[in-house]
């Protein structure tokens, strides 16, 4: 699965990214949680209860969204990144994020840095700004990017409809990592539509997913450039969060609690399987662990 964008476009030099549907994960970064890192929204660390039992044991149950990091998201075939940036004025660092600022970013961006080194296999991230991003610290964050990714991103001034631009001349390029970040040196998040249903039962999700995918399918053929992007997940609420610590309701985590919901994407696949194709990318929770990235690579063999 390392190189499986490129061995598709071995056998159809003409392949490009529209022509593909991409396993995706929600919350790409939230694999881990250090406590010690967290802090709130106004940058202050008046967190330290996080770091007692059993507060500490509920905020990693019901934050974390991936049990891989993203080196091993990326050998196991996902191929887009949702990633929440937060920058902590006071003691200069940006940080991923979910409800909380919750480990220093750098770690991630060396895991991508790695695997575009070492595969040369063509990824898209997602890059959405939260804490403290003013102006001053987007250009500081666009400079880390550029440092990381500078020889190997598809830039706006080279190809200016990379959806459509066949995969090949990528690869021969050697450039393989294409960035939605509302910065003018980066594609701008508008040109990706993403969904988030934010709902809190599986029925409830399904439906309000089912809406986006035939909202997304009428508007495709007209917006051959915009990336459309799935997100099969669910949202916990407080009221999720206590009748899973009560241990009582048959979950205990976030990722128990979605076990249903997605293995329900197998269903909704084969319900949409003449349209599935005009979607970008379908992005999960726990992807690795539920099998999804499997059945959304499948789809373009």
């Amino acid at each position: 699965m390392e190189r499986w964008i490129q061995n598709l476009v071995k056998k159809n030099s003409a392949l490009c990214l529209n022509d593909l549907i991409l396993p995706g994960t929600h919350n790409s970064s939230c694999f881990r949680v250090e406590t010690d890192e967290l802090f709130t929204n106004d940058g202050e660390r008046n967190t330290w209860f996080l770091n007692c039992w059993p507060a500490s044991s509920i905020v990693k149950k019901w934050t974390i969204n991936q049990n891989n990091d993203m080196y091993d998201q990326l050998l196991a075939g996902v191929r887009i990144f949702d990633l929440d940036v937060s920058y902590n004025h006071k003691t200069n660092k940006f940080y991923s994020s979910h409800r909380f600022a919750i480990s220093p970013i750098e770690y991630c961006l060396k895991n991508l840095n790695s695997y575009s080194n070492m595969y040369n296999e063509p990824f898209i991230i997602k890059i959405i700004t939260r804490y403290g991003m003013d102006q001053e610290s987007k250009d500081d964050f666009a400079r880390i990017l550029f440092q990381y990714f500078g020889n190997k991103m598809i830039q706006p001034g080279d190809f200016l409809e990379p959806l459509t631009t066949p995969i090949k001349k990528f690869i021969e390029k050697k450039k393989n990592i294409i960035i939605y970040f509302n910065h003018h040196s980066f594609y701008n998040l508008n040109q990706i539509w993403s969904s988030w249903a934010n709902k809190h039962n599986t029925e409830q999700c399904i439906l309000s997913c089912q809406n986006t995918f035939d909202e997304y399918i009428k508007n495709k053929k007209n917006l051959q450039n915009i990336f459309m992007d799935l997100n099969w997940t669910m949202t916990q609420n407080a009221s999720v969060i206590i009748k899973g610590c009560l241990l009582c309701w048959g979950y205990y985590d976030l990722e128990s609690w979605q076990k249903d919901f997605i293995e329900s994407l197998v269903d909704f696949i084969k319900k949409n399987k003449k349209n599935i194709k005009m979607l970008n990318s379908i992005s999960t929770d726990f992807a690795i662990d539920t099998g999804s990235i499997k059945e959304i690579v499948s789809l373009n063999f």
